[in-house]
């Protein structure tokens, strides 16, 4: 058995939120009044259900507002200057994707399961981090969101298996003219 100790709970985000500058993030959005929770493998990683060095970014779920819309575009506009965030931009089950060179890996992921995100942020967990407080999601809403992706997931499976079939045949159809035209 290894003597490696799992790091959970508020270790585990004061972890990762110094991995690639996402503090950097959080501070920023929750300095300028951002309503957020953190989901995803940061909150698996919390609740102890996923190790903290197999979570490769930070997903925090918003409402879509127009007022998280302004205090976004605020608060990004002040972590990081050439940015510039489109407000259309944020409506429900639309995801903004940071990826290097930007100082943070996130996503902000502005409603989904719309319907649900004012109960997720309400039954959260709040959790400090230095001085500045976090909501996490609750295992039961973790729960039901990843129920959703893997359907999703498996839907999207099915949908690639299909066209992968119809790509076979097509290509055998093609290979059988390619012979003929060879033999003629």
């Amino acid at each position: 058995m290894s003597n490696v100790m799992r790091l959970t709970g508020t270790e585990a985000l004061v972890a990762l939120l110094g991995k690639a500058s996402n503090r950097q993030l959080v501070e920023g959005l929750a300095s300028a009044g951002v309503e957020f929770v953190v989901i995803g493998g940061v909150a698996l990683a919390y609740h102890g259900i996923r190790d903290p060095f197999e979570v490769d970014d930070l997903d925090l779920l918003l409402e879509p507002n127009k007022k998280t819309a302004e205090t976004v575009t605020s608060a990004l506009s002040a972590v990081l200057p050439n940015h510039s965030v489109v407000e259309e931009a944020i409506k429900p089950g639309s995801k903004i994707m940071f990826r290097f060179p930007n100082p943070f890996y996130a996503d902000l992921i502005f409603g989904e399961e719309i319907e649900k995100a004012p109960q997720i942020i309400d039954g959260s967990i709040l959790v400090m981090v230095g001085s500045t407080a976090l909501r996490v999601a609750s295992i039961d809403h973790l729960r039901t969101m990843k129920e959703r992706v893997v359907e999703n997931l498996r839907q999207e499976l099915k949908t690639l298996e299909q066209n992968l079939n119809e790509f076979k045949e097509k290509l055998k159809r093609h290979e059988r003219d390619l012979d003929a035209l060879k033999a003629a």
